[in-house]
């Protein structure tokens, strides 16, 4: 089964890919996004706490093996 957050970072990522014909290299997410992918890995036991896990270096969340980034936006999920 697919997730919602899922499946909104898989349309960023088309879209990215049929905007400009490449790849994305980064995932931009907003407050809400972020929150439902910490809290998502949380539930599958890929992280131990959503709340307290450290988004920089070593410990970025990654989707597909792209680095995730949280903006200053409730609600954003962009591919770049």
């Amino acid at each position: 089964m697919v997730s919602a957050i899922h499946e909104e970072i898989n349309r960023a990522l088309a879209d990215c890919h049929m905007r400009t014909g490449k790849k994305a290299t980064q995932i931009y997410l907003g407050r809400t996004q972020m929150y439902r992918l910490m809290k998502l890995a949380a539930e599958n036991n890929y992280i131990t706490n959503a709340e307290t896990a450290k988004r920089d270096g070593e410990n970025r969340p990654e989707v597909m093996g792209l680095p995730v980034y949280e903006v200053n936006d409730d609600d954003h999920c962009v591919a770049a």
